[in-house]
């Protein structure tokens, strides 16, 4: 038998992530680029708020503290809530016998299920699923990593013939899991919890999470906390409500006019281009093609708004 499901593809998390913070910052809060929460304050047996540390030391005083710090959270509290599993993934070039679509598979050697996946022109093709105890800002793919996704990846496509030196690059991360005895990675539960501490209860650590459940991750998260502050919490409207990056529905239909000194005029260089800010900024494309033209530099590449 065969199943087909969809998805929605998102090339950068690092975008979604940004479009997040601006619309928070549209909606009042405050957020601190490059600072970093060393410790929590705790004064009298109760927590008053974090210190942090960058280019100056100061605190941020708060009636509750959300510990979202990912596969971090354990150096900020003195548990042990993270279990973590270290994915990998690879990227390569398009390849003899690559798939149109997404492909789901399940690897010979250990059953584990992997994808190989079209992604910005290339394909993705992952992810592993080991042990992870070290330090999250040292994760690593490792080499036996990698021969074990091309070797699966040639098993399920012959005539792709993948080696080491067609992988453009790869990258990792490490999954904030709970911790577990559990001795196989996949038995791991990739439910999340909020983890309340009896010793401090304005205190809450999120264990757990990802991508796909984000959002109704956050809006369980914010209703815990205004039951906390014992104050009615407000309906949730996140679920509706269109990130800064999509709010003009006709994005798609945006149109910009570039001018560069490119040989040959650059159309395709300026097609591409278009193309390329479309998708990763959605209607603030407009926004990057004016900055664009206010940033004087060598040999620039300007653009006007049509």
């Amino acid at each position: 038998g065969s199943a087909v499901y969809f998805d929605a593809q998102v090339e950068f998390a690092e975008r979604l992530v940004v479009e997040n913070v601006l619309a928070a910052i549209e909606h009042g809060a405050t957020v601190l680029t490059y600072r970093r929460v060393s410790k929590l304050l705790i004064e009298g047996g109760r927590l008053r708020g974090v210190q942090l540390d960058g280019d100056q030391r100061d605190s941020s005083l708060a009636e509750v503290v959300i510990n979202a710090a990912g596969p971090w959270v354990d150096q900020l509290i003195d548990q042990k809530l993270i279990g973590g599993t270290k994915g990998s993934h690879i990227v390569v070039a398009p390849f003899e016998g690559a798939p149109e679509g997404a492909v789901y598979l399940e690897a010979m050697s250990d059953r584990r299920p992997f994808f190989v996946i079209p992604w910005n022109g290339n394909y993705l093709i992952g992810t592993t699923d080991v042990r992870f105890e070290d330090d999250p800002d040292e994760v690593r793919s490792e080499l036996w990593e990698v021969d074990y996704l091309l070797a699966e990846t040639n098993r399920a496509f012959p005539a792709a013939e993948l080696t080491r030196e067609q992988v453009l690059y790869t990258y990792s991360g490490v999954r904030p899991l709970p911790f577990t005895t559990e001795d196989d990675e996949q038995n791991i539960t990739r439910r999340h919890f909020l983890r309340e501490h009896p010793q401090f209860p304005n205190l809450i650590s999120v264990v757990g999470g990802k991508l796909t459940t984000y959002r109704s991750l956050a809006e369980e998260c914010v209703d815990l906390i205004f039951r906390k502050l014992k104050r009615p919490s407000p309906p949730c409207e996140t679920a509706r409500v269109l990130l800064p990056g999509a709010t003009d529905k006709r994005f798609d239909k945006l149109k910009l006019e570039l001018r560069t000194g490119a040989p040959n005029n650059g159309s395709e260089l300026v097609a591409n281009l278009c193309q390329r800010w479309q998708r990763v900024y959605g209607s603030r494309a407009k926004e990057v093609a004016e900055l664009a033209q206010r940033l004087e530099v060598e040999d620039p590449l300007t653009a006007e708004i049509i």
